[in-house]
């Protein structure tokens, strides 16, 4: 594919951002540091997977059981954002699993952005018609989620995590550069930061289930993403792209 036409594709706009933040200044540069940070996101995915299927069934049991109702659901949301993405999860469940579906059917199409928000502030109100955040339910949920000091962290701290886990996925999931931040000038910073939130996803996916980071660790899923997290990989990748591109020019 010619040069031009696979930075049309890709997009300028998108491709720019690796000008002005990393100083990729020729669009081969560019292109290969696109394609080094797509291939070292790809490791972002199943650590997100994980931590979303263990939230929806952790805060489903919890709820399930506080409400004394599997159809918890359809009666104890507050917001209206909550209630549409109910809405929308019941009218999938009905046409892909026909009038007999199952409760478990409407909450394994629930968004991962209804979970997150199932730990906000309306939820942790004791005068709330919906509140579920006792002690005791917090214990149940998450009880291997601490601070660095060994407390228990707050479901208003779990909530702050887990909307930024929400945040990291969406922009993977729309194909958005994740390593740019403020203050990211370089490529060393640039892998800093992708560092950075896969470590953090990691502690997140520890605190919700510890027996899933086991797993992830079983899978060699941190070991892989920290041989190709590296400013040596992102410069192999790009030499490669480079010399591809320049070749076909």
């Amino acid at each position: 594919m010619p040069l031009e036409q696979l930075v049309n594709v890709i997009s300028p706009p998108r491709l720019s951002f690796y000008e002005s933040y990393l100083n990729c200044a020729e669009p081969s540069s560019k292109v290969g540091a696109y394609l080094a940070f797509q291939s070292v996101s790809c490791d972002f995915f199943p650590v997100i997977q994980m931590i979303e299927v263990a939230l929806r069934n952790t805060i489903h049991d919890v709820a399930k059981a506080h409400f004394s109702d599997e159809n918890w659901f359809l009666t104890k949301v507050d917001s209206e954002q909550s209630k549409k993405l109910v809405e929308s999860a019941v009218n999938k469940a009905k046409k892909e699993c026909g009038n007999g579906y199952s409760a478990d059917d409407v909450v394994c199409r629930l968004t991962l952005g209804f979970w997150v928000y199932m730990l906000d502030s309306p939820y942790r109100n004791t005068a709330s018609g919906c509140y579920l955040w006792s002690s005791d339910n917090r214990e149940k949920a998450f009880s291997d989620a601490k601070n660095a000091w060994g407390q228990p962290l707050t479901i208003a701290s779990l909530f702050d995590d887990f909307q930024k886990v929400l945040q990291l996925r969406n922009r993977l999931f729309h194909h958005e550069p994740i390593w740019k931040k403020h203050h990211c000038n370089s490529l060393d910073k640039a892998v800093n930061n992708v560092k950075r939130d896969h470590d953090f996803l990691v502690k997140t996916l520890k605190n919700l289930s510890p027996v899933k980071a086991d797993i992830l660790n079983c899978i060699e899923i941190p070991e892989k993403f920290n041989a190709v997290c590296t400013k040596d990989y992102v410069d192999a990748v790009m030499g490669k792209v480079e010399q591809a591109l320049n070749s076909k020019d």
